[in-house]
């Protein structure tokens, strides 16, 4: 799969540090990463080591609400904990 980023996109990472991609992956890719985030906020961790940033799980947070900050910070996080997540994030999605 590969797409092109639009100068739009590429104005908004710079100014903002993130853009969105449409169709980046796929929607049964889309559920399975959403289901993975749900388990690591359980502290469940497919590697089984636990982080040293405790403030993510979801105790710490209003459930299902996807706003907060931290939830945010703590997706990006979850790369380093979880297999499942880095071979969604390590896969070159360019041509």
């Amino acid at each position: 799969m590969s797409f092109a980023i639009s100068h739009r996109q590429q104005k908004e990472f710079h100014q903002h540090g993130v853009t969105s991609v449409d169709d980046l992956i796929t929607a049964s890719e889309a559920e399975e990463l959403r289901d993975r985030a749900e388990r690591l906020f359980r502290g469940e961790l497919g590697i089984g080591i636990m982080s040293d940033e405790v403030n993510w799980q979801e105790e710490f947070h209003a459930p299902n609400d996807h706003r907060l900050p931290m939830r945010k910070r703590a997706l990006a996080l979850g790369i380093h904990p979880d297999w499942s997540i880095t071979a969604r994030s390590a896969i070159e999605r360019t041509a």
